[in-house]
């Protein structure tokens, strides 16, 4: 599991900016721990990645 991001290093990072592809979650799957399911999925429409914390979220 990774270590949660520190909303200081976040705004360094520039997550959270950008637009359409370019754009940077401000919260990633790898923050949680999870029993459950978490996945990325490409969306369709800005063919960026999107970060899906449960399967209801994911369909």
């Amino acid at each position: 599991m990774a270590k949660k991001i520190s909303n200081k290093n976040k705004f360094k990072r520039k997550m959270g900016t950008g637009e359409g592809a370019n754009y940077k979650p401000f919260i990633t799957t790898s923050e949680f721990n999870s029993i459950g399911t978490t996945t990325v999925i490409r969306d369709w429409k800005t063919g960026r990645g999107v970060h899906c914390l449960s399967q209801g979220e994911m369909y």
